[in-house]
């Protein structure tokens, strides 16, 4: 099983019923959410794993800092990157997708998965720091 795992804040229903019809044989959907006070409206099934984990959880365990703005607090990604390594799940790979990239149809992460089938990275640019003075 591969598990896609969406990196969000605040998921509309819209957004979660996509995930819904991503769901099948191949892949695992999660959803990640940012906001622990937040519920997905109409949220109706046990279908999509929701993650909601508290900061400090995740944040004692030295998971934050990960995304530059989001200074010295846990976001949906440490939460996502601590869930995954805490946890026995099995599966083959993971998705790590933020919640506004485009997915123009329900078999585009299939096709780039026929097509980049060893890649571990996608990205446009990939721009490498090597110390935190670059970033300025």
């Amino acid at each position: 099983m591969n598990i896609i795992c969406f990196l969000t804040v605040h998921p509309s229903t819209l957004f979660y019923n996509f995930c819904k019809r991503l769901k099948n044989e191949k892949y695992d959907v999660y959803i990640c959410i940012d906001d622990n006070n937040y519920n997905i409206p109409n949220c109706d099934d046990g279908n999509i794993n929701i993650l909601k984990l508290e900061n400090k959880l995740c944040e004692d365990a030295g998971f934050k800092n990960t995304v530059t703005y989001c200074k010295n607090r846990a976001c949906s990604r440490d939460k996502a990157l601590y869930y995954f390594c805490k946890n026995d799940i099995d599966f083959q790979y993971i998705w790590f997708i933020e919640e506004d990239v485009f997915i123009p149809r329900i078999y585009t992460l299939i096709n780039i998965d026929n097509k980049y089938d060893t890649g571990d990275l996608l990205s446009p640019t990939n721009k490498v720091w090597y110390n935190k003075n670059d970033s300025n």
